[in-house]
C-alpha cells in the first residue's frame, strides 16, 4: 500500500496537468476503432484448440435481467454447409437448446435467435457446441459471458 498511494498521487498529478481540450481519440486511426462487422455483434471466447473453421458471433439485446428471456442472436460464419449446434448453461433456460443451421457458400453468416432466461443474478456462461460435417465433424466449443442484474436493479 505505501508504494501504492505514491504511485496514484503521482499518476493523478500528471493527469490534472493535462490539457483537458487535446484529442485523445483523435490520434487513433478510423479502422483501429471501428468494429470488424457493421453490427454491435460479439465474438465468442473460442474454448476449443486451434484455428477454427467455423466462427461464432453474438448479439444480446439489452442487459439479461433475472427472471426475465432475453433475445441472443448467434452469428455463424465460415466453412459452407450444414452445422449442429447445442447451448448449454447451468441457471439459465435457453430455447432452443439445440438447432441445424447451414452456412452458406456465399460468405454471409448463418443466424439463428435464442431465449435465454437467468434463474438468478450473477455472472453465468453460455457453452455453444457447434459440429460441422465440413471439417470432418470436428466439434468446436465457445464461451458466452452473461452478466445478469437482479429483477430488483431495473
Amino acid at each position: 500500500m505505501r508504494v501504492l498511494l505514491p504511485f496514484l498521487m503521482l499518476l493523478g498529478a500528471a493527469a490534472c496537468g493535462r490539457d483537458p481540450q487535446a484529442p485523445v481519440a483523435a490520434s487513433r486511426p478510423a479502422a483501429a476503432t471501428a468494429a470488424p462487422n457493421a453490427d454491435d455483434s460479439v465474438a465468442a471466447v473460442a474454448q476449443s484448440p486451434g484455428k477454427p473453421g467455423i466462427t461464432l458471433r453474438f448479439v444480446l439485446a439489452g442487459k439479461p435481467v433475472a427472471g426475465v428471456a432475453s433475445p441472443l442472436r448467434l452469428d455463424l460464419a465460415g466453412d459452407a454447409g450444414p452445422v449442429s449446434v447445442l447451448l448449454q448453461g447451468d441457471g439459465l433456460v435457453l430455447e432452443p437448446r439445440a438447432m441445424a443451421l447451414t452456412i452458406p457458400d456465399d460468405g454471409s453468416p448463418a443466424s439463428q435467435s435464442v431465449s435465454v432466461t437467468p434463474h438468478a443474478a450473477g455472472l453465468f456462461e453460455i457453452m455453444v457446441k457447434v459440429q460441422s460435417s465440413a471439417d470432418g465433424g470436428t466439434e468446436l466449443a465457445y464461451a458466452i459471458p452473461l452478466l445478469v442484474e437482479g429483477a430488483a436493479a431495473r
